[in-house]
């Protein structure tokens, strides 16, 4: 009932959400939606931490920057 800090790691990888885009979807996205709402609704406004990915950038990018643009080539990457 009482959460002070909550740290998302969990996610359907590259392939594997690739060949099955319903579940990484499912997984990827509708989950992280239950935690945030599942957060929300305990009242105490715990701390989210979400563990993302270079994923959402461009092909090649090893260090992103405030300005780098996001560009997601798979659908894990258009997840995160």
């Amino acid at each position: 009932e009482e959460c002070a800090s909550l740290f998302h790691f969990a996610a359907i990888l590259k392939a594997d959400a690739d060949r099955d885009i319903g579940a990484a979807v499912r997984f990827n996205v509708e989950g992280l939606i239950a935690l945030l709402e599942r957060c929300r609704r305990l009242g105490s406004r715990p701390k989210f931490f979400f563990a993302s990915s270079t994923g959402v950038y461009e092909n090649g990018v090893r260090t992103a920057g405030d300005d780098t643009r996001h560009a997601p080539s798979s659908s894990y990457g258009a997840h995160k």
